[in-house]
This record gives structure tokens, sequence and C-alpha cells, in this order.
């Protein structure tokens, strides 16, 4: 675990070398490699990467290393400006240019005809699920109170500010809300959940397809 700061930098260098032509030798603190060469190569070039950041430091070594941020579920639209704040800074300290990172913004969405039934969806399916992250350690914060017990009554608004549930009017003003809020105009929708058959997957995806994509095209 303490070395996770200098693999994940060295890590990066490693995969972009990996994509550039022909071989390439790497010598560093936690790898080596002599001559390899990994194929085939892609045609996008440059392909893009985005780091994935919770804490502070991991943050602002994203804004140092000048990559955009894949800005996970759990965080409230407060909790975003903080990010992007550390991020900012740290960019700058850099001398690069925040504005030039196009983060993307990760939710948990569910669609349904009703509100009713969107609720008890997302209920079963996505907060269901983060009770079960909670057992595994996973750290939760609602309405700045560290969750410690899946029972615990304030997750009730585990949602809130977070996820997209509802109808597809509803998530449309959810998506305007983040983009007007944050200014992150790259949202990516998780819409797959452990316990939710295919046919409920599929019916989620397809309002959403259907009611609100159109919204921004």
């Amino acid at each position: 675990m303490t070395q996770r700061p200098s693999r994940i930098e060295e890590g990066i260098k490693i995969i972009e070398k990996c994509w550039q032509d022909g071989p390439f030798s790497h010598e560093s603190k936690r790898f080596s490699f002599s001559n390899i060469d990994v194929t085939p190569k892609p045609v996008q070039r440059p392909i893009p990467i985005y780091i994935g950041a919770f804490e502070e430091p991991a943050v602002r070594r994203a804004g140092r290393l000048g990559y955009p941020l894949l800005i996970g579920p759990g965080r409230t639209v407060p909790m975003i400006m903080d990010t992007l704040g550390w991020y900012n800074d740290e960019a700058e300290k850099a001398d690069r240019d925040p504005a030039a990172a196009e983060h993307i913004l990760l939710r948990e969405t569910y669609v349904h005809e009703t509100m009713e039934e969107a609720t008890v969806g997302g209920t079963e399916y996505i907060i269901n699920m983060y009770r079960f992250y909670l057992s595994l350690g996973v750290k939760i914060v609602i309405r700045g109170k560290n969750i410690t017990d899946p029972d615990d009554p304030f997750f009730e608004y585990m949602a809130e500010d977070r996820f997209m549930i509802g109808t597809p009017e509803h998530c449309a003003e959810e998506v305007r809300k983040y983009g007007q809020k944050t200014g992150i105009q790259n949202i990516m929708c998780r819409m797959v959940f452990p316990q939710a058959p295919a046919e409920v997957i599929a019916r989620s995806i397809q309002l959403f397809g259907n009611r609100v994509i159109p919204e921004f095209r």
C-alpha cells in the first residue's frame, strides 16, 4: 500500500511507452524491462488516460501529472468542487492549464417511468449495493456523517446529490445540474448492477437512450 504513489506514476509512464512505436527498455524504482515491444499498437494517438482519485493527495497528484480525473459516483456536488479545487491548485503549481483537463463525472443511474418505481429499484439495486460496499470497508459519508452501520437511517439520503435515480425528465434535470454547478461536460452513467435482472437493466438503458440523451444533442 505504501508503494501506491510511485507505482501508479511509473506504471503510467510504462503504459504510454507500450503504446509508442517500436521496442523500449525501462529502468525505475519499481519496474524494470529490457527491449520489450507490446503489440498490436493502438490506432488512436494519443489514447487518453484518466485517473480515479478520491483522497486529496491522489487528486493533487493527478493535477501535477496533468491527467484528467474520473470522478466517482460517491461525491456530492460540494465534494466534487473540493476535488476540482485540489486538482486545479496542483495543476497551476506545475504550470499546467487546469481548464485543459476534460474530467469525467461518473454517476450511478437508474431510470423508470415513475418516481415511485425508480425509487424502489434504486434502493434495491444501488443503495443496497453501497450497504454491501460499506461492509467491505469502503468509506461512505452522508450529509457530513461518516457511516459505519449498514442499517444507519442516513442511508435514506445516500442518493441525494449523488445518483441519478428517477424518471427520464428527472435524470435530464440532474445532468443539467451537474454540468451547470461543476462545469464538467462529460458524464458517464453506470447502469448495470449485480442484483438487477437483465430485463430491468435493459429497460433503464433504453429509457435513458430514448428520452434523456436526445435532450443534449
